[in-house]
C-alpha cells in the first residue's frame, strides 16, 4: 500500500512539474503589411531541474491572412535544466489581407520522464497597410452666376477601409447654398464616395477648397486639407460652347406684348368703324 502511494506521490509531482517545466520567456513578432514576409520568434526555457525530451512547437495560421514560409512545426530533442532555444517560424502575409489584430495559436509539446504535457496559448499578429486617399471634384454648370452643384470624390486606394469620413467645403470663388459639412461615414478599401455641395458661382478662378477627416485603419486620426481647382466660364463663354444655352425669355414676353397690343389696336379699330356706321345710319 505504501508502495502504491509513494508511486502516486512522485507521479503527481511529475504531473505538477511538467506543467511549469518549460517556460516562453520572450516572443518577438513582427508588425506586417500586406505582401510582406516576416517572422515569428518563441524563446523558451527548461526551469525544471530535469532534462525536457521531444520538444516540440506548432503553430497554426488557418483562419488568418497568413502563409507559413517553411515548416510550422520544429523541435528538439532535449533541452536540458536552465537551457534555452529560439524557434524561429517564417510566415507570409497575404497581399489582399486586411489590416487588424489576428491570433494564431500555437502548442508546446514535451515529456518529462514517461509523461507527456502540452501547452497551448496564441501570439498575437498585427497587419497594417499604408494609408491612400485620392481626391477629384466636378460641377454640373460651372459657369459664372448659375446655380451648379460641386462633387466631391474620396477615393481610397489602400487596402484598409476610411471610417467616419466627414467633409467640410470651404467657399472659393462661389455662394454655398447648402450644407458647409457633409458625413460620408466609410469608405471601403478600393471605392469611392461623393460629398455634394449646392453652389452659386461668382468667380471663376473657383475651387473645391475643403478639410477631410478619417479614421484610417488603425483608428488614428487624418486631417487633410484638399484644394482642387474648378474650371469655371464666363456665361458668354458658356453659351459659345453650348453648356448653357441663350434664353428666349425675353422673345416670348415681347412676342406676346406685340400680340396684346395688335389684339387692342384691332378691337379699336373694329369699334370705330361699328360706332362710324351707326352714325352715319
Amino acid at each position: 500500500m505504501r508502495k502504491i502511494l509513494a508511486f502516486g506521490l512522485i507521479t503527481c509531482l511529475i504531473l505538477m512539474a511538467s506543467v511549469s517545466a518549460v517556460s516562453v520567456n520572450s516572443i518577438t513578432v513582427n508588425t506586417f503589411k500586406p505582401g510582406e514576409t516576416g517572422s515569428i520568434k518563441i524563446e523558451v526555457e527548461n526551469v525544471f531541474d530535469e532534462t525536457v525530451k521531444n520538444l516540440v512547437i506548432d503553430i497554426d495560421v488557418a483562419n488568418t491572412p497568413l502563409n507559413v514560409v517553411g515548416s510550422s512545426s520544429f523541435g528538439v530533442n532535449e533541452l536540458k535544466e536552465d537551457d534555452d532555444e529560439v524557434f524561429a517560424f517564417g510566415v507570409r502575409v497575404s497581399p489582399t489581407a486586411k489590416p487588424g489584430e489576428y491570433q494564431i495559436p500555437y502548442t508546446i509539446s514535451y515529456m518529462i520522464g514517461n509523461v507527456q504535457s502540452f501547452r497551448k496559448s496564441s501570439i498575437g499578429v498585427k497587419i497594417t497597410a499604408d494609408t491612400i486617399v485620392d481626391y477629384s471634384a466636378n460641377a454640373d454648370v460651372p459657369v459664372v452666376g448659375e446655380k451648379s452643384k460641386i462633387d466631391l470624390n474620396v477615393l481610397n486606394k489602400g487596402l484598409g477601409d476610411l471610417r467616419f469620413v466627414s467633409v467640410k467645403i470651404i467657399p472659393r470663388g462661389f455662394t454655398l447654398l447648402s450644407e458647409q459639412q457633409i458625413h460620408i461615414g466609410t469608405v471601403d478599401s478600393d471605392d469611392f464616395e461623393i460629398a455634394s455641395f449646392e453652389v452659386l458661382f461668382t468667380k471663376q478662378d473657383a475651387s473645391a477648397n475643403a478639410l477631410v477627416e478619417y479614421r484610417d485603419s488603425e483608428n488614428k486620426l487624418i486631417r487633410e486639407n484638399v484644394d482642387i481647382p474648378l474650371t469655371i466660364y464666363s456665361r458668354e463663354k458658356a453659351l459659345e460652347l453650348g453648356i448653357i444655352k441663350k434664353s428666349n425669355a425675353l422673345v416670348y414676353v415681347l412676342a406676346a406684348a406685340g400680340l396684346i397690343v395688335l389684339w387692342i389696336v384691332i378691337r379699336v379699330i373694329r369699334k370705330r368703324g361699328r360706332l362710324r356706321k351707326s352714325q352715319g345710319g
